[in-house]
């Protein structure tokens, strides 16, 4: 099975932990998910939580066309 897949339209003022946040309160009715920490990777790399989505695009040099490969994991 294909890992299900969200889209957001969010500003570029978002910070990775407000993102973070979103994910948690979107599954945060489920009593098991307390337990869980959220993490969100970019091309494999862990992004700080003080980043915004602007500044996530600097760094990696998105291009005119872009193709966002955003992860959000929850471990245990």
């Amino acid at each position: 099975d294909k890992p299900v897949r969200r889209y957001l339209l969010c500003p570029a003022a978002l910070t990775i932990l407000q993102l973070k946040k979103l994910i948690a309160n979107k599954y945060s009715s489920f009593d098991w998910f307390h337990e869980f920490k959220v993490e969100i990777y970019y091309s494999g790399q862990l992004l700080k939580d003080d980043y915004t989505l602007m500044e996530v695009a600097y760094i990696y040099t998105w291009g005119a066309v872009i193709v966002e490969f955003f992860c959000a994991f929850i471990f245990d």
